[in-house]
């Protein structure tokens, strides 16, 4: 069991190689060891509450969505994103990559699906 959320958790991601756990809960990402269950990192960055994460394809890329409106690109390792994605009108609620990793797909309350 992994406690250390500060609010209800919104999402979860499993990395493509089962070891690394992403939950969301509040303003926060928190990575988590699968297996020890140990807190590796925690990512801020959004002004509003996260309610959609995935994992790319080849685990090397993490990506945020927010009631903030924005979707947030995170390279493994880095506590800061490496890209900020604007154009939802509301809240970001899914959001997936492609198998082949090019494409990302993100829906929003605003009605939107977006590529």
């Amino acid at each position: 069991m992994l406690k250390k959320n500060n609010d209800s958790v919104l999402a979860i991601a499993l990395s493509p190689d089962g070891k690394v756990l992403v939950s969301s809960s509040d303003r926060t990402l928190r990575l988590w060891d699968a297996v020890s269950r140990k807190l590796l990192q925690t990512l801020e960055g959004h002004n509003g509450w996260v309610y959609a994460i995935a994992f790319s394809p080849d685990g090397k890329a993490l990506v945020s969505g927010s009631s903030d409106k924005i979707i947030k690109l995170w390279k493994a390792g880095s506590r800061v994103p490496v890209q900020t994605l604007k154009g939802h009108e509301d809240w970001v609620q899914a959001i997936a990559f492609s198998p082949d990793d090019k494409m990302l797909a993100s829906g929003s309350s605003d009605k939107m699906i977006k590529l």
